[in-house]
């Protein structure tokens, strides 16, 4: 929904197991017709015809669960409370092996660039790494850092890490550059850019419709807010190309807008009545957002958008709410994970009629 708040320009400079069917959803714009039933869309790449369903997966933690990133379908990362680590190979969710780690604190975020190459990052600082044959420490932790709130790794080997008190600091291999936000910003999510720039999504704790979206510029270090129609409570920043590039604020118990970056400004492109913590978009099978319900009852929730119109909507009544949802990348079979409190797992495949 979209509010009337003025809008932000300026920039700045700093020193650097359930099983559930989706919602009867059938439409021209997501590929079928207004005349499909029961529930039914058809498959606008391949024609077939069937339905999205969320099924809830056999969990090996309680532990609250935060984000999600994979590699492959069958190659899928978990992270949370009390640094948690969770892989999924296919078939079973099981928990990893870290205990050659010599801290554990709670982890937010998590991010990768290639099966060998993912970081996670959570409380006071820390942070740790994937190689493909353990996890490791990463070099900053141990330095005075705040609670890190979202990582994600470039292709070019620049990697950046937000934090809720502002604090960012690019990475790289054989060494770091950090800075601040001032303002009393907490940064939440953040997207790594092509030749090492960044997107950065966060909120003002202290104020109402105080949300922020920031442009990190490797070249001269700095770091530009950017014009949005405001909203509360930023979470996350998330796309697989410039042209496909999305964020989401809510307010309290009012729903969420979800922009779009077009010609260089963020608009309002879709609205949810749900309270929504994290978006993966996929070019080929559109948006996919994971949060809770509004009401004082909440559950968790799914929801996804194709082309304009949406394909997918469920609650997920065994949490109060999913913090975090990863798309499979294009030609695996349609995977879509999504983690929550509890140590909620949940799955969403697309299944041909």
């Amino acid at each position: 929904m979209s509010r009337p708040f003025p809008l932000l320009a300026g920039s700045l400079a700093v020193a650097l197991a359930g099983c559930w069917m989706g919602a009867p959803i059938g439409s021209a714009g997501d590929g079928g017709d207004d005349d499909d039933t029961g529930g039914g869309i058809t498959d606008p790449d391949t024609g077939t015809y069937g339905q999205w369903v969320l099924e809830e997966l056999e969990s090996p933690t309680t532990n609250d669960l935060s984000d999600v990133w994979g590699s492959a379908w069958n190659d899928v990362w978990a992270v949370g409370e009390a640094g948690v680590v969770l892989h999924y190979d296919g078939g079973t969710w099981s928990l990893a092996d870290t205990s050659s780690l010599p801290i554990h604190q709670d982890l937010f975020g998590i991010g990768g660039r290639f099966a060998n190459d993912v970081a996670a990052v959570g409380a006071n600082g820390y942070g740790i790494t994937w190689d493909g044959a353990g996890w490791e420490i990463l070099p900053w932790v141990g330095v005075q850092f705040p609670n890190f709130r979202s990582v994600c790794l470039g292709n070019d080997g620049r990697n950046w890490a937000v934090a809720d008190d502002g604090t960012w600091v690019n990475f790289y291999e054989g060494g770091s550059v950090s800075g601040q936000l001032p303002g009393g910003i907490g940064l939440y999510g953040v997207r790594c850019l092509p030749g090492g720039d960044a997107y950065a999504v966060g909120h003002d704790h202290t104020a109402f419709a105080s949300s922020a979206i920031y442009y990190f510029q490797l070249s001269d270090w700095s770091v530009h807010e950017m014009e949005h129609e405001q909203t509360d409570n930023m979470y996350v920043v998330a796309g697989d190309q410039d042209s496909n590039c999305w964020t989401a604020g809510f307010v309290d118990g009012q729903g969420s807008d979800i922009y779009r970056l077009i010609e260089g400004g963020w608009i309002v492109e879709e609205t949810s009545p749900h309270e929504l913590l994290d978006l993966h978009a996929d070019t080929d099978l559109g948006l996919w957002a994971a949060g809770n319900t509004s009401d004082d009852d909440s559950s968790g929730v799914v929801q996804a958008w194709h082309g304009g119109a949406p394909i997918f909507e469920q609650e997920v009544p065994s949490t109060s709410r999913l913090r975090g949802i990863w798309v499979a990348p294009d030609g695996s079979p349609g995977q879509i994970h999504a983690v929550g409190k509890g140590g909620t797992v949940v799955r969403i495949n697309w299944q041909v009629w």
